[in-house]
C-alpha cells in the first residue's frame, strides 16, 4: 500500500498518526520552539518528513522510536501529574531534561534518537532554510531518491492522517 496519492497530491501519514502524531508535535515544539524568524518544530510539515523517514529505517529502529513516544507521554504524568502533551511547557522542559541527561542510558538515547529526528524533519524544509540563512542544498540539481520527499520538503504536498 502506497502512502502517497499522485492525483490528489496528499502524504498520509502511516507512524505518525494520532497519539503518537500529538506526543511527537509537542516534543518537537519543545526541541525547536517557535521563535520571530521561524516556526516550531511541531508542525505537520515536520511529521511529515520524520514519518516518510521513518519507512526507510530498520524496523526495529522504528519500532523503538515510536515506544520512545509512548515512553515520553506516559512519564509525563511524572512531570506535571498529565500526559506530556497535556503538561505545561515548563514541565514538559523539565522531563526532556531529565531525560536527556539521564544515568539511564535508554532515556538518553530514546531522547538522542527522537531529538535526531525532529532535527532531521525540520532542516530540510526550504521553507526553513531563509530562517537560518541558508541558501539551499549544495548540489540543487541532484535528483532526490524518492520524489516524495522532494515535495514534502518544499510543501508541495497536503498532509493527512
Amino acid at each position: 500500500m502506497t502512502n502517497f496519492n499522485t492525483t490528489a497530491k496528499i502524504y498520509r501519514l502511516n507512524y505518525l498518526k494520532k497519539n503518537k502524531l500529538l506526543t511527537f508535535s509537542s516534543v518537537a515544539d519543545r526541541i525547536l520552539p517557535a521563535d520571530e524568524n521561524s516556526p516550531g518544530g511541531g508542525s505537520l510539515e515536520t511529521a511529515a518528513v520524520v514519518d516518510w523517514y521513518m519507512k526507510k529505517v530498520p524496523e526495529d529502529i522504528r519500532k523503538k522510536i515510536l515506544l520512545f513516544l509512548d515512553v515520553i507521554q506516559f512519564t509525563g504524568i511524572f512531570f506535571g501529574g498529565k500526559k506530556f502533551s497535556n503538561n505545561s511547557i515548563q514541565d514538559q522542559e523539565k522531563q526532556l531534561k531529565w531525560m536527556e541527561n539521564n544515568k539511564i542510558r535508554l532515556f538518553r538515547m530514546g531522547f538522542f534518537g527522537i531529538k535526531t529526528f525532529v532535527e532531521m524533519g525540520y532542516y530540510t524544509r526550504e521553507e526553513i532554510w531563509s530562517a537560518i540563512c541558508y541558501d539551499g542544498p549544495v548540489l540543487p540539481d541532484r535528483a532526490y531518491s524518492d520524489n516524495t520527499i522532494r515535495e514534502l520538503c518544499r510543501n508541495q504536498l497536503k498532509i493527512s492522517e
